[in-house]
């Protein structure tokens, strides 16, 4: 296990401090926010996808370090029907696959 990073996601509800290992994956990631910010636990990330930096981040299988996040990061959560770009897999596929 990796040292906790410190960062935020920003909602139309609000910016929230988060907690999470760098080696949590982005699904982990949506289900421990719903447990750490009670005023979140109604909210069904599902319907949601990450943007760090400009970049959305649709592969949910990948680590908080490998699309980035590091200590302070912001990433912003985009309702998919609400932000059509958001719903699209805009990521390129690396070298590996």
């Amino acid at each position: 296990m990796s040292a906790p990073l410190n960062f935020s996601v920003q909602l139309s509800l609000g910016r929230f401090a988060v907690t999470a290992d760098a080696n949590d994956t982005l699904k982990a990631l949506k289900t421990a926010i719903r447990v750490q910010v009670a005023a979140l636990n109604h909210v069904n990330f599902k319907l949601y996808r990450f943007n760090l930096a400009g970049a959305y981040l649709s592969d949910e299988s990948k680590t908080l370090n490998e699309v980035g996040v590091g200590e302070g990061a912001i990433l912003h959560a985009l309702k998919k029907s609400t932000c059509p770009r958001a719903a699209v897999d805009t990521e390129k596929p690396s070298a590996d696959e």
